[in-house]
């Protein structure tokens, strides 16, 4: 889920798969964490992001 990747031309989805990759890579170079598990009540995916008090 958080390596990047592409789409290829043509196949009418949008976006470029950068979004994960990226929030991954700047919570570790800040010491913070990202769990995904499911969102039983709105349905899709659930992103918990946690970083280190100050």
């Amino acid at each position: 889920m958080f390596e990047r990747f592409h789409r290829e031309l043509g196949t009418g989805v949008e976006g470029s798969g950068l979004g994960l990759a990226i929030v991954a890579e700047a919570l570790q170079q800040h010491g913070g964490r990202i769990v995904l598990d499911a969102s039983p009540a709105l349905g899709g995916l659930r992103a918990t992001v946690t970083l280190p008090a100050v």
